[in-house]
C-alpha cells in the first residue's frame, strides 16, 4: 500500500488512516488534527 505525506510535518501515513479535507482541487492528507489544524490556519 502506498502511503501519502502530512504537508505540515512530513510523516508519512497510509491513506486509510488519515484525516482528509478537500481544497483547491486537491485532497491533503494528515496524520493528526494538530497538523490539520495548522495546514487549515495558513490556507
Amino acid at each position: 500500500m502506498a502511503l501519502v505525506r502530512d504537508p505540515v510535518c512530513g510523516t508519512y501515513v497510509e491513506p486509510s488512516r488519515a484525516i482528509r479535507i478537500r481544497a483547491g482541487g486537491m485532497t491533503h492528507y494528515f496524520c493528526s488534527q494538530e497538523c490539520r489544524r495548522s495546514f487549515v490556519k495558513t490556507a
